[in-house]
């Protein structure tokens, strides 16, 4: 097979270049990049930390839902984010849930289903010194079977993980660090 010629192009105008299916191409390399740069940065001593910013504004969204950034747990095995209720009413409080969802990846052909008798920890820290933390061990249910391709199970973790209350106690510059 022939190589393809290669070429460079100058020009003070990049937009001319890239249009159509060039820049459907680079957005996606483009969120590739930021979801790399994601696990890089915040695996810290081994621990991942979503940052959750905004959280008091995020706060008065009651029934949104947001996500992190997927991320792999342990290696570039199992493909898994995270989310966040604003609203759960466990037990007439209003609380926030957390929850882990599994996702689907190129390499779930190879990983042994299901994702059976792990330790998954939540972890929250106070600018007082104030600390939550929250584990679960993974059983045999359908929130950690193989992932359909190209999508995700239903989550797994906590309805009353904090109350809406009691958010101040773990809030930095309103920002919560959720440690996993």
């Amino acid at each position: 097979m022939a190589d393809k010629p290669s070429f460079t192009i100058y020009t003070d105008n990049p937009s001319i270049l890239f249009n159509g299916f060039y820049n459907e191409k680079i957005m996606n390399l483009d969120f590739r990049l930021t979801i790399l740069e994601e696990m890089h940065n915040n695996n810290i001593h081994g621990c991942k930390i979503w940052i959750f910013e905004n959280f008091k504004e995020k706060l008065k969204n009651e029934g949104k839902v947001y996500y992190s950034v997927p991320f792999y747990y342990k290696n570039y095995q199992f493909l898994m984010k995270l989310n966040i209720n604003m609203k759960c009413d466990s037990h007439k409080e209003e609380e926030i849930g957390l929850y882990i969802i599994m996702r689907s990846s190129p390499y779930d052909a190879l990983l042994k289903w299901p994702f059976l008798n792990h330790v998954i920890t939540f972890k929250l820290s106070g600018p007082n010194g104030k600390q939550m933390k929250k584990s679960f061990i993974t059983e045999n249910n359908v929130s950690f079977q193989r992932p359909a391709r190209d999508g995700e199970n239903v989550g797994y973790g906590y309805c009353n993980f904090i109350k809406k209350a009691d958010n101040n106690d773990y809030l930095i510059e309103n920002k919560l660090y959720i440690k996993y």
